[in-house]
């Protein structure tokens, strides 16, 4: 008897524990994301739309505004991206984001920065959507990048959209004869939606063949020691959304980088570069600089050819400052360096690496004149610096202030992090730096689901009682 319980037990833990892990790995309206209790403000974050019109004749044209309702809670962004269905189109470069401070890609990825922040019921984007067909329009929000959610400080709340219906009509006879097409005398000129980039290019390295919007497949050839690429693209059209640019490490052999262009209204379009990493190690870069030397001056932090980045402390007498740069291969040259007057205004010293092939690297050298108030420079690798406006930018707004300190030196005193602040101390002064941090959407990133998890478990633990009751069973026999 005993052990036909533990047979229905186990039987009913296992049902239980599979449709959970089912429900899991499905992430049905994202109950996935579960962390502990809901509390009533996490459940109301929510999308909402407003349109100057909800009924259109087909090729009217109306303004539409994302808001993003958060109660009392204040966040700084928000991850997701404007869907419609086939019955409207999206107008391209008619989006605009609306507070102050924030910035998209298209009709994705709406963020801000920490300091621009909004609160209770806000218009975060504006866009206009144009009548198709006729029939029901709904205007929505997705995830992007499987992922939908606004950003209060370094928390992420998940939000739901609320969609907008909006009635399109048959524009009837007016603006011409049915079948008049593109050509229909009086009406609005077709909104022209290019999904091409203007211009691609990579550093290290140069594309073969030379760039042409409509040539989709280039070629590129690296040495041994180049172990990472940086993508710039740049979309014909604004506000295009563009996957695949930045810095991509390399394995040594064949590497394939995709650039992909999307465009509300228009089919995807992807550029391929096929990068060759040389397998000869005896190869170098022949865009590297072997050293770089100043006088008059000091050179933070000491050289590395791998370092792009410097700072040049020099003292207030100095009026002028020397550059000098050797590059790694004879055959590649360097311009940029020389002599340059120095002023509290000058613009960085950029030093070219050009080699044989014209492949280009460029070090940036920022001059900082020294003074009694600020005795003390500030560097960073990973951060943008102004000693002079005491602003430190380029922060994760993830960034811990441990992390933020790690990432900070200075040529003298100490260096802390807390509250939001960096203060430099020396000699008896102390220099207080702000922190500009940057919000930037995380991609691409596994999400662990805890009612996957759960159900596993309640699934494993059900499996081994029905296979103890079963060994039982047959010893009994």
């Amino acid at each position: 008897m005993k052990n036909k319980k533990l047979l229905i037990i186990s039987i009913i833990m296992m049902v239980v524990g599979v449709s959970l892990l089912i429900l899991g790995l499905l992430d049905v309206t994202n109950i996935g994301r579960l962390k502990g209790a809901i509390t009533d403000d996490t459940a109301s974050f929510k999308v909402t739309f407003t349109c100057a019109k909800t009924t259109l004749q087909v090729d009217e044209e109306t303004t539409c505004t994302t808001k993003v309702d958060v109660g009392s809670n204040t966040i700084t962004g928000l991850q997701g991206k404007i869907k419609v269905n086939s019955n409207l189109t999206v107008v391209a470069n008619s989006y605009s984001v609306i507070p102050s401070g924030w910035s998209s890609t298209g009709t994705e990825l709406f963020y801000g920065y920490s300091g621009y922040e909004v609160t209770g019921n806000s218009a975060i984007f504006s866009f206009k959507v144009k009548g198709a067909t006729a029939g029901t329009g709904t205007v929505t929000m997705e995830p992007f990048d499987n992922q939908m959610f606004v950003m209060d400080a370094n928390t992420r709340h998940d939000v739901t959209a609320q969609p907008l219906s909006i009635t399109v009509n048959d524009s009837g006879s007016g603006g011409g004869s049915e079948g008049g097409g593109e050509q229909g005398g009086g009406g609005d000129t077709p909104v022209v939606i290019d999904n091409t980039l203007s211009s691609l290019s990579v550093s290290p390295g140069s594309l073969s063949p030379a760039f042409n919007k409509n040539t989709t497949s280039y070629s590129v050839t690296v040495a041994n020691n180049v172990t990472s690429i940086t993508v710039s693209a740049t979309a014909t059209t604004a506000g295009a959304t563009i996957e695949g640019a930045g810095t991509h490490n390399l394995n040594v052999g064949a590497n394939s980088i995709p650039v992909t262009v999307k465009v509300a209204g228009a089919e995807d379009k992807t550029y391929t570069i096929n990068v060759t990493r040389s397998s000869d190690e005896s190869q170098v870069a022949e865009t590297d600089l072997s050293s770089i030397t100043v006088n008059n001056g000091t050179l933070i932090p000491e050289f590395d050819k791998d370092v792009t980045t410097y700072t040049v402390v020099v003292e207030p007498n100095i009026a002028e400052i020397g550059i000098n740069a050797s590059t790694v291969v004879g055959t590649s040259n360097v311009t940029g360096g020389g002599t340059k007057q120095i002023s509290s205004s000058m613009d960085p010293i950029v030093l070219t690496v050009t080699d044989a092939r014209g492949n280009t690297k460029t070090y940036t050298l920022n001059v900082v004149i020294n003074s009694s108030e600020n005795e003390c420079i500030l560097t960073s690798g990973s951060y943008t610096v102004d000693n002079s406006q005491l602003v430190i930018s380029k922060v994760g707004i993830n960034d811990t202030d441990e992390t933020i300190a790690s990432n900070l030196s200075a040529t003298c005193g100490t260096v802390t992090v807390s509250d939001g602040k960096v203060t430099l101390a020396f000699n008896d002064k102390t220099i207080v730096y702000t922190i500009e941090r940057m919000w930037v959407p995380k991609t691409g990133n596994i999400r662990v689901n805890y009612i996957a998890i759960l159900g596993g478990i309640i699934a494993l633990v059900g499996a081994t009682l029905f296979v103890m009751a079963n060994v039982k069973k047959d010893n009994k026999k």
